[in-house]
């Protein structure tokens, strides 16, 4: 029998901007950090006729920074 643990982890878009900065940091990108993290998020229809809704999505995400 094979017996598997499940785990939920929650972040934070703060605890992810900081992820985020700090491979790109180990990456040569010293000078990043959490603020020069932004998401990009917006909402789109789906759906159809009456069922038509707005959901929001996942569009991407930007760094701003000079390799430092």
């Amino acid at each position: 029998m094979k017996i598997g643990n499940n785990i939920t982890i929650s972040l934070t878009p703060t605890e992810i901007k900081e992820l985020i900065a700090e491979k790109c940091r180990e990456q040569g990108y010293t000078t990043v950090e959490a603020k020069d993290v932004s998401f990009d998020v917006g909402t789109e229809l789906r759906g159809y006729g009456m069922a038509e809704h707005e959901e929001v999505v996942f569009r991407g995400c930007t760094i701003h920074s000079k390799r430092g």
